[in-house]
């Protein structure tokens, strides 16, 4: 046996070198983090080393016959002491659960590992997955829980493995109370405060939101909702938001800084609902995502935060995005844009990591009807390639099932993102 060590800058590097130089019969013993290049200790780069090994071929040892007897003898034996039926079953079982288990104890980063003997069905449903556009830590765990709750004999029914994963992301998904029922016997006017990056129509979602509530929702009955803007940085954006509070009959105001803004809620106190619409910004931009941050301290605890993404953001960048706007203790998220994208996984990932719940949906750009508070049975239906059975969905969740949160769940199973699910 021929032992080898490669280094290379990532697991992928040394994985292919290795393949290149060993030839395909190559295996890896083991691997570990290290530093390389630089010069006496300095300017060093992290990569992977890789230690393998290589078993030659055994020559084939020519049998006397006598001898090519016995060993047909044994293999008889063998063959005849082999588990057949419901012990071979069971055995396959006992080894997907195993396989599972030790997928879900390595690390996300892990990918060294290639599985060689996948089972088709598992290969298609990682394939579709990765079409819909779901992050890969959610992919590797939907997976091991197919492999652990289905016999292979059962994988070949694809109607039900979908039915499976649909139920997992289903089930970890949370929805937000609509802010109809929001607590309306709290005193003074109850304050929505719309933050988000550039680019994702925040703007635009105010003015849903506003008319959404003024003409049909709890405020309607007063008719008041009002509208302020802070956002003072993009050009013609108080002019935008001016012109839908005009044709929609709402007031709307604007101000500049925490004491105009506490002015502007105090003259607002017979409105049931204001809607604040502040600047869009970079997460990245620290200082001015601060600067809105002090603005709204004039709010106090009346006001809740909605924080609005657009769909066809990347997985990464909307985990980026929620972790960087947690400042704002964010009570729900807004999604627009659903129009302009075929795939779902990336906000249903990003949902599952960040823990939050899904307030709106919004699939286009008139004011108001392209908003809705979600539902889940629409939500995956909307999954691309998919074969599922609306009437089972609405059986398992409903067309309009109460929100619930991960709170509400009795621990059975675990999640599609690790969480419990009943």
């Amino acid at each position: 046996m021929d032992y080898f060590t490669i280094q290379g800058s990532t697991p992928r590097d040394a994985l292919a070198t290795m393949k290149r130089l060993y030839g395909p019969e190559a295996r890896i013993h083991s691997h570990r983090p290290v530093r390389m290049g630089g010069m006496l200790g300095l300017f060093t780069r992290p990569g992977v080393e890789l230690t393998g090994f290589v078993e030659p071929a055994p020559a084939a040892p020519q049998l006397a016959a006598p001898e090519a007897a016995d060993l047909t003898q044994e293999k008889r034996k063998i063959l005849h002491q082999a588990p057949s039926g419901a012990n071979l079953q069971r055995l396959a079982e006992e080894v997907a659960a195993m396989r599972s288990r030790l997928d879900a104890a390595l690390p996300e980063h892990a990918e060294v590992a290639v599985r060689q003997a996948e089972h088709p069905q598992l290969a298609a449903l990682d394939a579709l997955l990765l079409r819909n556009d779901f992050s890969a830590p959610v992919r590797h765990r939907l997976l091991g829980q197919v492999r652990a709750a289905f016999p292979l004999a059962r994988l070949q029914d694809a109607p039900a493995v979908h039915h499976f994963v649909a139920r997992r992301i289903g089930r970890e998904l949370r929805l937000a109370a609509p802010l109809t029922e929001a607590d309306s016997a709290a005193e003074g006017p109850r304050i929505c405060t719309v933050v988000g990056p550039t680019g994702v129509g925040k703007t635009t979602t105010v003015a849903k939101l506003a008319a959404l509530h003024a003409l049909g929702g709890a405020a309607a009955a007063n008719g008041q909702v009002r509208i302020v803007t802070i956002d003072n940085y993009r050009i013609g954006a108080r002019q935008q938001i001016e012109t839908y509070g005009e044709i929609m009959r709402i007031p709307v105001a604007s101000a500049e800084s925490a004491d105009e803004l506490k002015k502007t809620i105090a003259l607002g106190q017979d409105a049931d609902l204001i809607f604040i619409d502040t600047a869009g910004r970079s997460p990245a931009d620290y200082s001015h995502l601060a600067e809105i941050r002090s603005v709204l301290d004039a709010v106090g605890r009346r006001g809740s935060t909605q924080l609005v993404v657009s769909a066809t953001t990347k997985c990464a960048d909307l985990e980026e995005i929620m972790r960087q706007f947690e400042p704002f203790a964010y009570a729900g998220v807004i999604v627009t844009k659903l129009d302009e994208t075929v795939t779902l996984g990336n906000v249903l990932s990003a949902l599952a990591a960040a823990g939050k719940p899904l307030s709106y949906c919004c699939d286009g750009q008139v004011v108001p009807q392209d908003i809705a508070p979600p539902s889940i049975v629409r939500l995956l239906r909307s999954l691309d390639g998919f074969r599922l059975d609306r009437a089972l969905l609405e059986q398992e969740f409903g067309a309009a099932a109460a929100p619930r949160t991960n709170a509400d769940a009795v621990p059975a199973e675990r999640g599609f993102a690790g969480n419990v699910v009943p």
